[in-house]
Protein backbone atom coordinates (compact mmCIF):
# COMPACT_ATOMS: atom_id res chain seq x y z
CA UNK A 1 0.00 0.00 0.00
CA UNK A 2 1.39 3.47 -0.85
CA UNK A 3 2.46 5.52 2.18
CA UNK A 4 0.19 8.40 1.25
CA UNK A 5 -2.74 5.96 1.13
CA UNK A 6 -1.75 4.63 4.57
CA UNK A 7 -1.68 8.18 5.92
CA UNK A 8 -5.07 8.97 4.37
CA UNK A 9 -6.69 5.83 5.76
CA UNK A 10 -5.22 6.57 9.17
CA UNK A 11 -6.60 10.12 9.16
CA UNK A 12 -10.10 9.00 8.14
CA UNK A 13 -10.17 6.13 10.67
CA UNK A 14 -8.86 8.42 13.42
CA UNK A 15 -11.46 11.05 12.55
CA UNK A 16 -14.28 8.53 12.75
CA UNK A 17 -12.91 7.15 16.02
CA UNK A 18 -12.66 10.60 17.61
CA UNK A 19 -16.22 11.44 16.59
CA UNK A 20 -17.47 8.13 18.00
CA UNK A 21 -15.62 8.58 21.31
CA UNK A 22 -16.71 12.20 21.58
CA UNK A 23 -20.38 11.37 21.12
CA UNK A 24 -20.19 8.69 23.81
CA UNK A 25 -18.49 11.02 26.28
CA UNK A 26 -20.67 14.05 25.55
CA UNK A 27 -24.14 13.00 24.45
CA UNK A 28 -27.35 14.84 25.30
CA UNK A 29 -30.03 12.96 27.20
CA UNK A 30 -32.97 12.37 24.89
CA UNK A 31 -36.17 10.40 25.15
CA UNK A 32 -36.18 7.47 22.77
CA UNK A 33 -37.33 3.88 22.68
CA UNK A 34 -34.70 1.11 22.76
CA UNK A 35 -37.02 -0.88 20.51
CA UNK A 36 -36.24 1.53 17.68
CA UNK A 37 -32.58 0.60 17.89
CA UNK A 38 -33.35 -3.12 18.11
CA UNK A 39 -35.67 -3.09 15.09
CA UNK A 40 -33.35 -0.97 12.94
CA UNK A 41 -30.33 -3.06 13.93
CA UNK A 42 -32.09 -6.29 12.96
CA UNK A 43 -33.27 -4.85 9.66
CA UNK A 44 -29.84 -3.40 8.82
CA UNK A 45 -28.23 -6.75 9.56
CA UNK A 46 -30.80 -8.62 7.47
CA UNK A 47 -30.46 -6.51 4.31
CA UNK A 48 -26.68 -6.46 4.66
CA UNK A 49 -26.64 -10.10 3.56
CA UNK A 50 -27.64 -9.02 0.03
CA UNK A 51 -25.07 -7.26 -2.15
CA UNK A 52 -25.76 -6.14 -5.70
CA UNK A 53 -23.48 -5.25 -8.58
CA UNK A 54 -24.13 -2.13 -10.64
CA UNK A 55 -23.52 -1.68 -14.35
CA UNK A 56 -19.98 -0.38 -13.75
CA UNK A 57 -18.86 -3.12 -11.34
CA UNK A 58 -19.66 -1.07 -8.26
CA UNK A 59 -21.37 -2.95 -5.45
CA UNK A 60 -23.99 -1.60 -3.10
CA UNK A 61 -26.52 -2.60 -0.45
CA UNK A 62 -29.75 -1.06 0.79
CA UNK A 63 -28.77 -0.91 4.48
CA UNK A 64 -28.35 2.92 4.23
CA UNK A 65 -32.16 2.99 4.42
CA UNK A 66 -32.07 1.88 8.05
CA UNK A 67 -28.79 3.60 8.89
CA UNK A 68 -30.20 6.97 7.83
CA UNK A 69 -33.46 6.26 9.65
CA UNK A 70 -31.41 5.59 12.77
CA UNK A 71 -29.47 8.79 12.22
CA UNK A 72 -32.71 10.79 12.38
CA UNK A 73 -34.42 8.90 15.21
CA UNK A 74 -31.67 7.64 17.53
CA UNK A 75 -29.09 9.45 19.66
CA UNK A 76 -25.95 9.74 17.56
CA UNK A 77 -23.89 7.43 19.77
CA UNK A 78 -26.39 4.67 19.06
CA UNK A 79 -26.24 5.48 15.36
CA UNK A 80 -22.51 4.76 15.65
CA UNK A 81 -23.31 1.25 16.90
CA UNK A 82 -25.88 0.85 14.13
CA UNK A 83 -23.31 1.88 11.51
CA UNK A 84 -20.72 -0.57 12.84
CA UNK A 85 -23.07 -3.57 12.49
CA UNK A 86 -22.80 -4.03 8.68
CA UNK A 87 -19.04 -3.42 8.80
CA UNK A 88 -18.61 -6.01 11.55
CA UNK A 89 -20.74 -8.49 9.60
CA UNK A 90 -18.57 -8.05 6.51
CA UNK A 91 -15.39 -8.43 8.56
CA UNK A 92 -16.59 -11.63 10.24
CA UNK A 93 -17.85 -13.05 6.96
CA UNK A 94 -14.56 -12.41 5.15
CA UNK A 95 -12.53 -13.69 8.10
CA UNK A 96 -14.56 -16.91 8.10
CA UNK A 97 -14.14 -17.26 4.34
CA UNK A 98 -10.52 -16.20 3.84
CA UNK A 99 -8.98 -16.36 7.32
CA UNK A 100 -5.54 -14.82 7.62
CA UNK A 101 -5.12 -14.58 3.84
CA UNK A 102 -7.35 -11.50 3.79
CA UNK A 103 -4.92 -8.58 3.74
CA UNK A 104 -7.48 -5.83 3.23
CA UNK A 105 -8.60 -5.80 6.87
CA UNK A 106 -7.96 -2.06 7.07
CA UNK A 107 -10.94 -1.41 4.79
CA UNK A 108 -13.42 -2.41 7.50
CA UNK A 109 -12.55 0.37 9.98
CA UNK A 110 -12.22 2.71 6.99
CA UNK A 111 -15.79 2.04 5.85
CA UNK A 112 -17.02 2.28 9.43
CA UNK A 113 -15.32 5.66 9.79
CA UNK A 114 -16.95 6.83 6.55
CA UNK A 115 -20.40 5.96 7.93
CA UNK A 116 -19.64 7.87 11.13
CA UNK A 117 -18.16 10.95 9.46
CA UNK A 118 -20.88 11.14 6.81
CA UNK A 119 -23.56 10.71 9.47
CA UNK A 120 -22.07 13.41 11.70
CA UNK A 121 -21.84 15.98 8.90
CA UNK A 122 -25.31 15.12 7.58
CA UNK A 123 -26.88 15.39 11.05
CA UNK A 124 -25.14 18.73 11.62
CA UNK A 125 -26.55 20.07 8.34
CA UNK A 126 -29.99 18.72 9.23
CA UNK A 127 -29.89 20.47 12.61
CA UNK A 128 -28.85 23.77 11.01
CA UNK A 129 -31.82 23.74 8.66
CA UNK A 130 -34.49 22.34 10.97
CA UNK A 131 -33.43 23.88 14.27
CA UNK A 132 -33.66 22.51 17.78
CA UNK A 133 -37.09 20.95 17.32
CA UNK A 134 -35.89 18.59 14.55
CA UNK A 135 -39.50 17.74 13.70
CA UNK A 136 -39.45 15.13 10.95
CA UNK A 137 -43.07 15.67 9.90
CA UNK A 138 -42.70 19.38 9.13
CA UNK A 139 -41.83 20.92 5.77
CA UNK A 140 -38.50 21.97 7.23
CA UNK A 141 -37.91 18.39 8.29
CA UNK A 142 -38.44 17.21 4.72
CA UNK A 143 -36.07 19.85 3.32
CA UNK A 144 -33.50 19.12 6.00
CA UNK A 145 -33.70 15.38 5.39
CA UNK A 146 -33.17 15.80 1.64
CA UNK A 147 -30.16 18.04 2.30
CA UNK A 148 -28.79 15.61 4.87
CA UNK A 149 -29.29 12.67 2.50
CA UNK A 150 -27.41 14.49 -0.27
CA UNK A 151 -24.54 15.35 2.08
CA UNK A 152 -24.53 11.79 3.44
CA UNK A 153 -24.00 10.32 -0.03
CA UNK A 154 -21.65 13.11 -1.10
CA UNK A 155 -19.28 12.67 1.85
CA UNK A 156 -19.27 8.92 1.30
CA UNK A 157 -18.29 9.30 -2.35
CA UNK A 158 -15.74 12.02 -1.68
CA UNK A 159 -13.86 9.91 0.84
CA UNK A 160 -13.98 6.78 -1.31
CA UNK A 161 -13.00 8.75 -4.41
CA UNK A 162 -9.89 10.07 -2.69
CA UNK A 163 -8.98 6.59 -1.43
CA UNK A 164 -9.23 5.13 -4.94
CA UNK A 165 -7.04 7.85 -6.40
CA UNK A 166 -4.37 7.29 -3.73
CA UNK A 167 -4.41 3.51 -3.94
CA UNK A 168 -4.15 3.38 -7.72
CA UNK A 169 -1.77 6.34 -8.20
CA UNK A 170 -4.32 8.16 -10.33
CA UNK A 171 -5.50 11.74 -10.38
CA UNK A 172 -8.77 12.95 -8.91
CA UNK A 173 -10.18 13.34 -12.43
CA UNK A 174 -9.93 9.58 -12.99
CA UNK A 175 -12.82 9.10 -10.58
CA UNK A 176 -14.47 12.44 -11.30
CA UNK A 177 -17.14 13.21 -8.73
CA UNK A 178 -19.16 15.11 -11.33
CA UNK A 179 -19.32 11.96 -13.42
CA UNK A 180 -20.67 10.16 -10.36
CA UNK A 181 -23.27 12.84 -9.72
CA UNK A 182 -24.43 12.59 -13.32
CA UNK A 183 -24.45 8.82 -13.19
CA UNK A 184 -27.33 6.54 -12.42
CA UNK A 185 -25.64 5.08 -9.36
CA UNK A 186 -25.43 8.39 -7.49
CA UNK A 187 -29.20 8.86 -7.59
CA UNK A 188 -29.65 5.20 -6.67
CA UNK A 189 -27.50 5.82 -3.59
CA UNK A 190 -29.48 8.99 -2.84
CA UNK A 191 -32.77 7.09 -2.96
CA UNK A 192 -31.84 4.91 0.01
CA UNK A 193 -31.34 7.64 2.67
CA UNK A 194 -34.43 9.47 1.41
CA UNK A 195 -36.38 6.26 1.86
CA UNK A 196 -34.76 6.07 5.28
CA UNK A 197 -36.32 9.46 6.06
CA UNK A 198 -39.73 7.97 5.24
CA UNK A 199 -39.00 5.10 7.63
CA UNK A 200 -37.95 7.63 10.29
CA UNK A 201 -41.23 9.55 9.89
CA UNK A 202 -43.22 6.33 10.29
CA UNK A 203 -41.19 5.47 13.38
CA UNK A 204 -41.93 8.88 14.89
CA UNK A 205 -45.65 8.34 14.35
CA UNK A 206 -45.71 4.69 15.42
CA UNK A 207 -42.91 2.14 15.33
CA UNK A 208 -45.17 -0.59 13.94
CA UNK A 209 -46.06 1.51 10.90
CA UNK A 210 -42.74 0.55 9.34
CA UNK A 211 -44.08 -2.97 8.76
CA UNK A 212 -46.06 -1.95 5.62
CA UNK A 213 -43.03 0.03 4.45
CA UNK A 214 -40.94 -3.13 4.63
CA UNK A 215 -42.96 -4.53 1.73
CA UNK A 216 -41.81 -1.62 -0.45
CA UNK A 217 -38.23 -2.03 0.75
CA UNK A 218 -38.34 -5.76 -0.01
CA UNK A 219 -39.63 -4.92 -3.48
CA UNK A 220 -36.72 -2.53 -4.01
CA UNK A 221 -34.37 -5.17 -2.68
CA UNK A 222 -35.81 -7.62 -5.20
CA UNK A 223 -35.75 -5.21 -8.15
CA UNK A 224 -32.14 -4.29 -7.40
CA UNK A 225 -31.10 -7.62 -8.91
CA UNK A 226 -32.56 -6.71 -12.33
CA UNK A 227 -29.57 -4.64 -13.58
CA UNK A 228 -27.21 -7.33 -12.33
CA UNK A 229 -29.16 -10.10 -14.12
CA UNK A 230 -29.35 -8.01 -17.29
CA UNK A 231 -25.61 -7.44 -17.20
CA UNK A 232 -24.92 -11.14 -16.64
CA UNK A 233 -27.10 -12.00 -19.64
CA UNK A 234 -25.19 -9.57 -21.89
CA UNK A 235 -21.57 -10.10 -20.88
CA UNK A 236 -19.01 -12.85 -20.66
CA UNK A 237 -18.38 -13.72 -16.98
CA UNK A 238 -14.60 -14.07 -17.45
CA UNK A 239 -13.76 -10.90 -19.36
CA UNK A 240 -16.78 -8.69 -18.74
CA UNK A 241 -17.06 -8.06 -22.50
CA UNK A 242 -20.22 -8.52 -24.55
CA UNK A 243 -21.00 -12.16 -25.19
CA UNK A 244 -21.60 -13.46 -28.72
CA UNK A 245 -25.39 -13.34 -28.48
CA UNK A 246 -25.60 -9.75 -27.25
CA UNK A 247 -22.82 -8.64 -29.63
CA UNK A 248 -24.80 -10.12 -32.51
CA UNK A 249 -27.89 -8.19 -31.41
CA UNK A 250 -25.94 -4.92 -31.32
CA UNK A 251 -24.34 -5.53 -34.72
CA UNK A 252 -27.67 -6.24 -36.41
CA UNK A 253 -29.17 -3.14 -34.78
CA UNK A 254 -26.29 -0.98 -36.08
CA UNK A 255 -26.58 -2.52 -39.55
CA UNK A 256 -30.28 -1.77 -39.63
CA UNK A 257 -29.66 1.79 -38.46
CA UNK A 258 -27.00 2.32 -41.14
CA UNK A 259 -29.32 0.91 -43.79
CA UNK A 260 -32.20 3.10 -42.63
CA UNK A 261 -30.19 6.33 -42.67
CA UNK A 262 -28.18 5.28 -45.76
CA UNK A 263 -24.80 5.89 -44.15
CA UNK A 264 -21.64 3.75 -44.21
CA UNK A 265 -20.72 1.41 -41.38
CA UNK A 266 -17.22 0.12 -40.63
CA UNK A 267 -16.34 -3.02 -38.69
CA UNK A 268 -12.77 -3.60 -37.52
CA UNK A 269 -11.65 -7.18 -36.94
CA UNK A 270 -8.28 -7.93 -35.32
CA UNK A 271 -6.38 -11.13 -34.67
CA UNK A 272 -4.31 -11.08 -31.47
CA UNK A 273 -0.85 -12.56 -31.85
CA UNK A 274 0.58 -14.72 -29.07
CA UNK A 275 -2.67 -14.79 -27.08
CA UNK A 276 -2.44 -18.58 -26.87
CA UNK A 277 1.13 -18.22 -25.62
CA UNK A 278 -0.06 -15.86 -22.88
CA UNK A 279 -2.75 -18.35 -21.88
CA UNK A 280 -0.29 -21.25 -21.80
CA UNK A 281 2.49 -19.41 -19.96
CA UNK A 282 0.60 -17.11 -17.58
CA UNK A 283 -2.81 -18.77 -17.45
CA UNK A 284 -6.23 -18.00 -18.90
CA UNK A 285 -6.92 -15.34 -16.28
CA UNK A 286 -3.99 -13.33 -17.64
CA UNK A 287 -5.35 -13.82 -21.15
CA UNK A 288 -8.74 -12.50 -20.03
CA UNK A 289 -7.04 -9.41 -18.59
CA UNK A 290 -5.26 -8.83 -21.91
CA UNK A 291 -8.53 -9.10 -23.82
CA UNK A 292 -10.20 -6.68 -21.45
CA UNK A 293 -7.31 -4.21 -21.70
CA UNK A 294 -7.33 -4.25 -25.50
CA UNK A 295 -11.10 -3.80 -25.56
CA UNK A 296 -10.86 -0.82 -23.22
Amino acid sequence: MPKRAQFYLGVVILGGLLIAIGTWLIHPSTDWSPWIFVVLALLAAFVNTSKFLGPSYESWRINPVFLFAGLLTLPFHFYVILAVIPVAMDALSDWWRYGRTNRSWYMYPFHGAIYIIAGAVALWAYGLLVGESKALTSAGGLAGAILAAFIYVLIDRLLINQALSLFQFTSWQTYNLLDWVDSETFFTDLTFPILGFVVAVLIEINLWLILPALILIMLINRSATVPQLRKEAQTDPKTGLFNARYWRTLVFAELERARRFKRPLSLIMADLDLLRTINNVYGHLAGDVVLRGIAD
